[in-house]
């Protein structure tokens, strides 16, 4: 599914593989009542800024994901 996430921008983190050592990069942005984690996502923002960014979402094993658009299709 594809859907914009609007919120409030509260950190960057990264995500490290290790198996590889690869970073991928996290932004932690608060919507509604909760923390959403947007892996791939480098945002430059600064703390509660408010942010649209186009999402991903999909079901894994552990609950959703939800991970920056990289295509450019219409949402």
């Amino acid at each position: 599914m594809q859907a914009i996430l609007r919120g409030k921008f509260m950190e960057q983190t990264q995500r490290v593989n290790t198996k590889t050592g690869e970073t991928t990069p996290v932004a932690n942005i608060y919507s509604g009542s909760e923390v959403v984690k947007v892996i791939g996502c480098q945002c430059n923002a600064d703390f509660g800024d408010d942010v649209s960014i186009p999402v991903s979402i999909s079901q894994g094993n552990y609950g959703l994901y939800v991970r920056v658009q990289t295509d450019e299709k219409e949402v």
